[in-house]
């Protein structure tokens, strides 16, 4: 487990509570995001400067602090923004445009409760009316609510998020739909920064060196002197931004990654573990990763359609309910894959038992449909969902499960699985970012696959 998970974990529990970790975290942030770049240019940037001419120090130093500036505008935007939290009550417009569609005229209140411009809390709309839209959309069963696509559950803030990448304790907020372009922003210049302040601490230990000899020519290098209190602070801020910059700057360029292929860090964990196992042989899915437009749609969905401010404070496009996708717009869009689904929770299958049971060629195994029928009716007739005890995953590597896989599904049969695979029991901790709710989503499509072949 890394040091992120202990510190998660740590605010979870009753002593995070108490003694209000959250805060003190992001106030530690706050604290270096202050006290390096302004001690350093007080101390070490500025005396230095002032041995040159041509007042070097507004050339360097002016630039210097716009991008600081900025960086610390984005930083406490992203801190105290909402991140697209999913609203439990739910107005028309934030219902997909085909449900809508499907209710015009419909008057009847065992349907449907209207209010004059809003529709009452989802949680309380009949289960018949829900189900159409239950192939694209989900449910939490955590917050007993709507959940749009790619939204996840974070189980620090312990409420959903649009688009939801992470929950970052440095700014004590999740990282979602609204607030990542200025996370990102954020990361990426303060990445800049330390670059270019190490810069000048590689020149002024250079003219330093060539100072101490006194004839050395001035036109081949500018020398320099360096005071007792410049060398304090060089190696106290040098040792504080060595270990901040390599973090940082690792974290800025997974989030460029993430950027230009329009991937969460969850949706990105997801997509690599379905490639490994289709190359092993495992899995075969027929439905590519959706949302990757290419390199300028993506960015575009990021920082929005405002060109000329995605430098400085520009809004993500949309409003993180529905995302445009690469598919064709009459096949029916579910990430992850109901065959990765599915191995997820019976990992000793041939890739032939996932892919038909997700067709809807093969029988689902009993239990599933047992798991569904159990849960129809409850908290308040809403919307079909699994809300029984978690779903548990193997922590058995990938590599241990295919070792098993070949000579396991030789033995069970595909259309009656054999009981003791089904009684298998999987262990998985839990997430500390998301839910399993397209588990749920799973159950609900197969039940209504099932029911429709009756």
């Amino acid at each position: 487990m890394s040091v992120l998970d202990n510190l998660k974990g740590l605010l979870k529990s009753e002593i995070g509570e108490t003694f209000k970790l959250k805060a003190l975290l992001r106030n530690a942030a706050l604290f270096f995001l202050f006290y390096i770049p302004i001690s350093s240019q007080y101390f070490i940037f500025i005396p230095w400067l002032k041995q040159y001419k041509n007042n070097l120090e507004w050339y360097i130093l002016v630039p210097f602090n716009i991008i600081y500036a900025i960086s610390l505008l984005n930083f406490f935007i992203c801190s105290f923004i909402d991140p697209g939290k999913v609203n439990k009550k739910v107005t028309k417009g934030y219902l997909p445009s085909e449900y809508m569609a499907s209710m015009k005229g419909v008057k009847n209140e065992h349907f449907l409760r209207y209010k004059e411009n809003s529709l009452d809390n989802i949680i309380e709309v009949e289960n018949k009316v829900l189900k159409e839209i239950y192939d694209k959309k989900m449910w939490c069963k955590h917050c007993l609510s709507y959940k749009p696509p790619r939204a996840h559950h974070c189980s620090i803030c312990k409420h959903c998020v649009l688009k939801f990448d992470h929950h970052c304790i440095w700014i004590n907020n999740c990282v979602g739909h609204k607030n990542l372009p200025f996370f990102l922003r954020f990361i990426i210049y303060i990445s800049l920064l330390f670059t270019v302040g190490f810069i000048l601490v590689f020149f002024i230990i250079k003219g330093y060196i060539m100072f101490q000899d006194r004839y050395y020519s001035e036109l081949t290098f500018p020398v320099t002197n360096v005071s007792r209190k410049m060398v304090v602070f060089m190696i106290i801020n040098g040792f504080l931004s060595v270990v901040l910059y390599f973090f940082i700057l690792s974290m800025a360029l997974y989030q460029i990654i993430y950027l230009v292929r329009n991937v969460t860090r969850i949706e990105k964990i997801q997509v690599s573990r379905i490639g490994k196992l289709v190359e092993r042989g495992i899995l075969e899915v027929s439905q590519k990763y959706p949302y990757d437009l290419g390199l300028f749609q993506n960015i575009e969905q990021v920082f929005g359609k405002n060109y000329w401010l995605w430098w400085l404070c520009s809004f993500p496009s949309g409003d993180g309910t529905e995302f445009q996708t690469n598919q064709p717009d009459n096949m029916a869009i579910h990430w992850p894959p109901l065959e990765f689904i599915l191995y997820e929770k019976y990992p000793y299958r041939s890739k032939e038992f996932y892919s038909g049971v997700a067709n809807g060629t093969i029988e689902p195994p009993s239990d599933i449909l047992e798991e569904s029928q159990d849960n129809l009716h409850d908290y308040q007739n809403g919307p079909i969902s699994y809300i029984g005890p978690k779903i548990r995953k193997t922590t058995k590597s990938i590599h241990r499960n295919e070792e098993h896989h070949s000579n396991l599904h030789k033995k069970v049969s595909i259309t009656q699985p054999s009981s003791s695979i089904n009684s298998y029991s999987n262990t998985k901790k839990d997430s500390d970012d998301s839910d399993d709710s397209d588990n749920d989503v799973l159950f609900n499509i197969l039940l209504r696959k099932k029911e429709k072949q009756k």
